[in-house]
């Protein structure tokens, strides 16, 4: 066990130093505090630390946990690995990671029991990601005409594009039920019922149902909210300006009036959330409802000098002429560095053939690898990428859309099965190695006996190994070393370690989509290949603005500027 720190010698881990106001927001755990800044400020570096400072100088004691919540899953998978680097894995098991969806549906899956019968969904729902879609959602308002004396004209006064968030989940649930006073409010009703209750199928709920559903099991069970409660003493919220009103409202039934400590963190500049329903003034709404202290962060530590002078320009148009402007803070870089261009291009050929010489000029001349570069888009990259993919291409550079790939490899399911992968595939990967034996162990071990089991669950492994090397030389099957893999693994453990994987299908769907993209990148290539291309280890990432999120690369290139975009 790690020796604890008091608290006035604790020091920041593997950073230089701290600005007074981050340390500020460190050390404060008497109030609720809202952290403030704009990008490259480590907002989430400071979420890290002061999950650090916490855990080491006992602050959060055992076994009070540290919950942390943010909004994409790498994301939350980022600060995760962030915390166990810097405090190892055995303090970092008391800090929870989860993004908001992923929090709500914890919730939903143990407690799904507190619910009335009429909002009970079944113990196998399933995720249903269609509700967003306007055509999906318009075919489901249409297909109640005629029922309850719906007419087509009553049908076609409702918006299908924002339906799910102005009627169907607008307002919490309470034992009256859905209020059926508007058009809205009967169609409402009428597809809970539908999406709960769908005669002998499981029900399908979306993320903003299953927050509702969540949010009314704790208001109805006392017993539940105070558990959740006593569990965690410390709540993180990363990337706080995106919140929206439903995820507010479950956040505030969770923790509003109790003992908790909350630390948000955010910048009211970067809310790219407000097309889901993202609160315009969450932060004056946060620091009402929990009496949070405002702190701001005035450093900018990851960008170059000329590149922070240009965000004062855009700075100043939002907010004013006076407002606080970030100070670039980052030694290594001179006073010149950081180029910011624009270019305009007649044809997307035009800017294809440029921006693929300008790609191979970084890659040779400065050294830059495949990842350190991104090209972003506003949205739909498939639109304004297929020209540039094609040139890169022809020059033996891959560029890929990392939209399905970002959110597949960030699965803990996922990350375990890769690194089986890796020590089958290859000769050594010390990490990979670490990771799968962190979880045996965690799965496995028994305290008693604790150096036995060890030693024994090492030799497991080793032997699993060892004989699926044996059984790919002979002949690969991927289905059939990934169904191995899942059943060393054991699916119990997994799903009793990670709640999400409790609804089969889910876990499923993954599995297939690694299958798919593993036997795709096989076809002439080895195990090891395979995964490296799975990995996107020297592609190109592209990806939209909402998606590149807290993300660093040496080199950023956004295209699709046109007006017509």
């Amino acid at each position: 066990m790690k020796k604890r720190i008091d608290p006035s010698l604790w020091k920041p881990k593997d950073i230089k130093s701290l600005e007074a106001n981050a340390e500020k927001a460190i050390k404060k755990i008497e109030k609720n505090i809202i952290v403030t800044a704009g990008p490259g400020s480590g907002k989430t570096e400071l979420l890290a630390q002061k999950a650090c400072y916490l855990l080491e100088t006992n602050q959060c004691k055992s076994p009070k946990r540290i919950l942390a919540i943010s909004f994409k899953r790498d994301a939350a998978k980022n600060i995760k690995d962030r915390v166990e680097l810097r405090v190892g894995k055995d303090l970092a098991k008391r800090f929870d990671s989860f993004t908001f969806d992923a929090f709500a549906t914890n919730i939903l899956s143990r407690f799904r029991k507190g619910l009335p019968e009429i909002f009970r969904p079944s113990k196998d729902y399933e995720i249903d990601f269609t509700l967003s879609n306007r055509n999906i959602m318009r075919e489901l308002i249409f297909s109640f005409q005629e029922e309850n004396g719906l007419t087509g004209y009553d049908l076609s006064t409702l918006n299908p594009s924002s339906f799910e968030r102005e009627y169907l989940c607008k307002n919490k649930l309470t034992l009256d039920g859905i209020s059926i006073k508007t058009t809205g409010g009967l169609v409402s009703k009428l597809i809970w019922h539908k999406k709960l209750h769908n005669g002998n199928s499981s029900s399908q709920l979306s993320f903003n149902m299953i927050s509702r559903l969540s949010e009314f099991i704790l208001r109805l069970n006392p017993i539940v909210l105070n558990s959740l409660r006593q569990t965690y003493a410390y709540v993180f919220l990363d990337e706080f300006q995106d919140t929206t009103q439903i995820q507010y409202d479950l956040l505030k039934t969770c923790f509003k009036g109790s003992k908790s400590n909350l630390t948000a963190v955010g910048d009211s500049k970067q809310r790219i959330m407000s097309w889901a329903g993202a609160l315009e003034n969450i932060f004056d709404i946060f620091a009402y409802d929990f009496q949070a202290e405002r702190i701001y962060l005035h450093s900018n530590y990851r960008s170059a000098p000329r590149l922070v002078e240009i965000q004062h320009a855009i700075i100043k148009e939002l907010e004013g002429e006076y407002t606080l402007l970030p100070v670039p803070t980052n030694t290594s870089y001179k006073k010149e560095e950081g180029v910011c261009s624009v270019f305009e291009y007649d044809t997307e050929e035009i800017e294809a053939h440029h921006l693929t010489n300008m790609i191979i000029k970084l890659m040779i001349e400065e050294k830059v690898s495949p990842r350190e570069i991104c090209i972003l888009t506003r949205k739909t990259p498939e639109t304004y990428t297929s020209k540039l993919i094609g040139k890169l291409y022809l020059e033996g550079i891959e560029a890929r859309i990392e939209n399905e790939f970002q959110d597949l490899l960030a699965e803990p399911l996922i990350i375990l099965i890769l690194n089986l992968l890796k020590l089958i595939a290859f000769k050594r990967n010390p990490t990979a190695w670490e990771e799968v034996l962190t979880y045996l162990l965690n799965s496995e071990i028994n305290y008693d006996d604790t150096y036995k089991k060890s030693s024994e669950i090492e030799i497991k492994l080793e032997n699993f190994i060892k004989k699926s090397k044996e059984n790919i030389q002979s002949q690969l099957q991927i289905d059939t070393l990934l169904k191995e893999i899942v059943n060393f693994l054991d699916l119990n453990k997994i799903k009793a370690a990670f709640p999400q994987y409790k609804r089969d299908k889910y876990w499923k769907d993954l599995c297939n989509k690694l299958y798919d993209r593993l036997n795709e990148y096989l076809s002439g290539s080895d195990l090891k290949e395979a995964i490296r291309k799975l990995e996107g280890e020297n592609a190109i990432p592209i990806m939209t603005m909402h998606k590149s999120k807290g993300l660093e690369f040496y080199a950023v290139f956004f295209i699709g500027l046109e007006d017509s975009s």
